[in-house]
């Protein structure tokens, strides 16, 4: 597919390039790559309680209000949309901000999903969710781990899973899988959350852009 020109809402770019952790959900592979793409500390294989060394610290972004939410084990964490997008290979995105609200180490988790109208998906594997605006839907996403916020403080692995330290803030990118339509604007994207593990009634709630 062309290249296309990159088209943001929300505020500046702040995606760091240098060095980019790919995560999923928690207790999925967890890859941390150095700009020659070898792996960095803290990666799948390391044992015991690793911190994970080489993610940049971040500006914090501009956001849209806060969104609070707690996991079933108790954990709070804050959530804040920062800016939507549509890459260079017309893959649609979202930046977002995790906080991990307790005094506790707790599970890195992944849970908010980016959402577009169903005829800029751009692949039939797009699913609606109750509680969203009408004629949107979430297409297969990827999320990365893209910066800390001041104070920085790294992730830790064990035993392959991946945790946030108490008060730690992570810049996160989620991403199509798939480029979107030619006719996708990120004026049109949203962010939502309805994982069950956060929002019990699964009737997704939206985490506001700027």
């Amino acid at each position: 597919m062309p290249a296309r020109r990159k088209k943001t809402s929300g505020g500046p770019a702040v995606l760091v390039g240098v060095s980019l952790a790919v995560v999923a959900v928690t207790g999925a592979a967890f890859l941390l790559l150095r700009p020659d793409g070898s792996a960095a500390e803290g990666g799948p294989g390391s044992t015991g309680n690793a911190a994970v060394t080489g993610l940049p610290t971040v500006p914090k972004p501009k956001t849209g209000t806060p969104l609070n939410v707690t996991n079933s084990e108790d954990v709070a964490y804050s959530l804040a949309a920062a800016e939507a997008g549509i890459d260079d290979e017309g893959h649609a995105y979202i930046d977002y901000v995790i906080t991990n609200k307790s005094e506790e180490t707790a599970p890195y988790e992944a849970p908010a999903q980016l959402f577009l109208p169903e005829g800029d998906a751009g692949t039939d594997r797009c699913a609606d969710q109750e509680g969203t605006d009408p004629g949107l839907c979430s297409p297969p996403t990827t999320n990365v781990i893209t910066g800390l916020l001041d104070p920085a403080k790294p992730p830790t692995t064990e035993a392959g899973d991946t945790y946030m330290p108490p008060g730690a803030a992570f810049l996160v990118r989620t991403t199509t899988k798939e480029p979107v339509a030619e006719t996708a604007s990120p004026e049109d994207l949203r962010l939502y959350i309805w994982n069950v593990r956060f929002i019990p009634s699964r009737i997704a709630r939206e985490i506001p852009l700027p």
